[in-house]
């Protein structure tokens, strides 16, 4: 999955509580069932997907709070994906990766050690979803932080 629908995922667990621990550990398990779903994250690119994520990042933090439950679930949602993101800024196209869902398996380059049964997600409607999704978790978390500063003036 891209890491915007890694971060908005592990945010929107991150939202059902105060938390953020449990927001923290909600995020990386996520990730591990994202991944098995069929995706294409390759299109987009290591920098489109940085750039995705850094405006996903600011723009939860802005709306929730940088140490909300829901900021820390967003990034643990994405905390896996780190270790690629390093292979990549080495210029390395594989190498020892440690979470489980990023393993290759033998002579079969890009495939994950599991899979759900079902399509792949299009990478534009993967893209859609998740960007709309971020703007609710981002409207809810202003309306939310807005009542509070009404009821703690």
């Amino acid at each position: 999955m891209l890491a915007l629908t890694h971060l908005v995922v592990g945010a929107a667990l991150g939202s059902a509580g105060e938390d953020r621990r449990r927001g923290a550990l909600a995020g990386v398990v996520s990730h591990a069932l994202l991944d098995g779903i069929g995706h294409d994250d390759v299109t987009i690119g290591f920098r489109g997907q940085a750039a995705l994520v850094a405006v996903g990042v600011a723009a939860l933090a802005l709306s929730w709070g940088p140490g909300s439950a829901v900021t820390a679930g967003g990034l643990a949602g994405i905390l896996p994906d780190s270790e690629i993101a390093l292979m990549k800024l080495r210029g390395r196209s594989t190498g020892f990766l440690l979470f489980p869902s990023h393993w290759q398996r033998e002579g079969r380059r890009g495939t994950h050690p599991y899979r759900f049964p079902g399509p792949d997600v299009p990478v534009g409607v993967e893209v859609a979803l998740s960007l709309a999704a971020c703007a609710a978790l981002c409207v809810a978390g202003h309306r939310r932080r807005r009542r509070s500063s009404r009821l703690n003036p």
